[in-house]
C-alpha cells in the first residue's frame, strides 16, 4: 500500500517554485523517491485546490483537521493489480481507511468506481468498484498483513518528509521547518 495524491493542475507561472506536471499519470506517490518536482506539485495543487498562498496561513491551516483538502490516499497494489481512491476520497482519510479494516469497517475511498472492502474472517477483499460491477477487479489480503500496510505507510510519509525538508529550505526560506510541520501534520503522522 503507498499513499497517494491526485494532481490538482495550477498555473505554473503562479508561484515562485516552478514544476513540470508528469506526463503520464494524474497521481503521485508519497514516499522516499518523491522527486523535489512532485514535492512542487503537492504543494502547489494543495494551494491552489485550497486557494491558498505559499504563507503562514497555509501552514496555520495544515494543523487544522479537515481544512485542507485533496484528492488522493490509500492505494493499494498486489500482485500487478492497483486500486486507487476515486472521485472525491480525500487525502486524508487514508488513515481512516487502513485503521478500519481490523474492525472489518469498509471506509470510504469514494465514488464512480467505488472501491469496497469485503471481510469474510481474516481475509479482506477490496473490490475496485462494488463487487456486483463484471469490470471491477480486487486484490485479496489478511488481516494479518494490515499492520505491516499502516507501518508500510508511515515509513513512506517519513522518508517522504525528508525530501520535504529539502524543497521548504530551497522554496519558503521565511521558515522551512514550519512547512515541513504543518505538512507531517497534514498527512497525519503526528498522530498515533
Amino acid at each position: 500500500m503507498k499513499i497517494c495524491f491526485d494532481i490538482y493542475y495550477f498555473d505554473v507561472e503562479k508561484y515562485a517554485f516552478k514544476v513540470e506536471f508528469p506526463k503520464r499519470t494524474g497521481t503521485i506517490i508519497l514516499d522516499g523517491n518523491t522527486t523535489q518536482n512532485e514535492i512542487g506539485v503537492f504543494i502547489g495543487s494543495l494551494l491552489e485546490f485550497n486557494e491558498l498562498a505559499l504563507d503562514s496561513e497555509f501552514i496555520s491551516a495544515l494543523y487544522l483537521s479537515e481544512e485542507i483538502a485533496l484528492g488522493g490516499g490509500a492505494l493499494f497494489e498486489k500482485n500487478g493489480v492497483s486500486i486507487k481512491p476515486s472521485c472525491c476520497a480525500d487525502f486524508q482519510d487514508w488513515k481512516d481507511v487502513i485503521e478500519g479494516l481490523p474492525q472489518h469497517k469498509s471506509n470510504w475511498m469514494g465514488h464512480d468506481p467505488s472501491p469496497t472492502f469485503i471481510f469474510n474472517g481474516d481475509q479482506i477483499t477490496l473490490w475496485s468498484d462494488e463487487p456486483a460491477n463484471e469490470k471491477a477487479i480486487s486484490i485479496e489480503f489478511s488481516q494479518t498483513e494490515v499492520s505491516d500496510l499502516i507501518l508500510s505507510a508511515k515509513k513512506d510519509l517519513t522518508d517522504f518528509l525528508r525530501n520535504v525538508e529539502i524543497w521548504a529550505s530551497n522554496f519558503y526560506k521565511e521558515n522551512p521547518q514550519s512547512l515541513v510541520n504543518g505538512i507531517r501534520e497534514y498527512v497525519l503522522l503526528n498522530e498515533s
